[in-house]
């Protein structure tokens, strides 16, 4: 209740006098560290721990399939729309949104709202964004991901989730260690949170929430987000298997996952081999397109898990196919391709297509 009086308050700049102001942020100033003890944003993955930075422009919301955007008008937030998530728990339909503050608030301020917005009816989780060191905005969802030790290891994570009120959902059936774990409305914290909390036990291999990138916010540096053959070249100049190549892709530089500081390392794995036409790679993802003039040597063998059926080729969402580019995407110097729509990478492989 002291939470939402700051929220309230605070929100009324010609009804609420500059001494009544300043009397409410220097209540919060003195009760801050005991309510946001938690102040240090970092999460754990196989490559350790990493650091974030809080992004107070945005909160990430889960809410019932009921909820309206209306619901929200007496919070200080930009316009947004929400969502159906892609997951369905137990068959329960659920929306999303990532919400956008009018102004960056005040740390007290802020965590008052998270707080508020946790009381309105239909919300089931708010979690925050973050920056990484190099700027990449975070988003976080309800989701975590747990990795057991062991296959003894369940009786630990179904004691912890029974402690911190978090749901375990499903356990992969391919890699049966993982499970998939969801906070809900009485969650004792958000899933960045838990899952600090889970793995910090020492009872498991890894913990971590489910953090997906705002791609429009990336800028891998040296790497300019203008399009320009002269500007390629130069900043192309420091990739052995780039520089001086004649029959560079002018959209090469947007492929951030190629280069040495992120995913592939491409220089390095194309000095080891650039493909092997007996290799089958099978890709379980959204599906690939039949007919892209870049991927031209697909495999007949195919399967629709969705619509369960192996006679109609479907693209069911956009990352199959450029998944298909990286791996296999058929050599063209007519077409600037070693890799599929200005994707570099050679086309040795044929493929196997399964959508998910």
């Amino acid at each position: 209740m002291f939470l939402l009086c700051i929220v309230q308050l605070y929100k009324q700049p010609f009804k609420t006098s500059i001494l009544m102001k300043t009397i409410i942020l220097f209540i919060v100033f003195l009760t801050t560290p005991m309510l946001f003890a938690q102040s240090d944003h970092y999460f754990y993955s196989y490559e350790g721990r990493i650091d974030l930075n809080l992004d107070k422009r945005y909160l990430n919301i889960s809410v019932d399939a009921e909820f309206q955007e209306s619901d929200l008008e007496s919070f200080d937030f930009k316009p947004f729309a929400l969502q159906v998530e892609n997951t369905r728990v137990n068959g329960v339909a659920r929306q999303w949104s990532r919400l956008e503050f009018n102004e960056v608030p005040l740390d007290a301020v802020y965590y008052a709202i998270i707080e508020a917005l946790k009381n309105v009816e239909g919300i089931e989780t708010v979690t925050p964004s973050y920056l990484t060191p190099d700027e990449v905005e975070l988003l976080t969802s309800a989701y975590l991901y747990v990795k057991l030790n062991d296959a003894e290891g369940y009786a630990l994570l179904e004691h912890l989730a029974e402690l911190y009120q978090v749901d375990i959902i499903n356990q992969n059936q391919f890699m049966p260690l993982w499970y998939t774990l969801r906070c809900n409305k009485n969650t004792t914290d958000h899933s960045l949170a838990i899952a600090n909390q889970f793995y910090e036990t020492g009872w498991f291999s890894i913990a971590e929430p489910d953090l997906f990138e705002n791609r429009s916010s990336i800028n891998i540096a040296g790497v300019p987000p203008q399009i320009g053959a002269n500007t390629v070249t130069e900043n192309l100049d420091n990739y052995p298997c780039f520089a001086n190549d004649p029959l560079i892709d002018p959209l090469t530089y947007y492929q951030w996952a190629y280069f040495n500081d992120y995913r592939i390392n491409i220089c390095d794995a194309w000095s080891i081999t650039e493909g092997d036409s007996n290799i089958i790679v099978a890709v379980l993802d959204q599906g690939i397109e039949e007919n892209h003039p870049d991927i031209n040597n697909l495999h007949p063998l195919f399967y629709d898990t969705e619509g369960q059926q192996d006679t109609l080729r479907k693209v069911l969402g956009n990352h199959g196919v450029p998944m298909a580019g990286i791996i296999g995407a058929t050599k063209q110097p007519e077409r600037y391709c070693r890799g599929g729509s200005g994707l570099y990478f050679d086309g040795c492989y044929e493929l196997a297509s399964l959508n998910s």
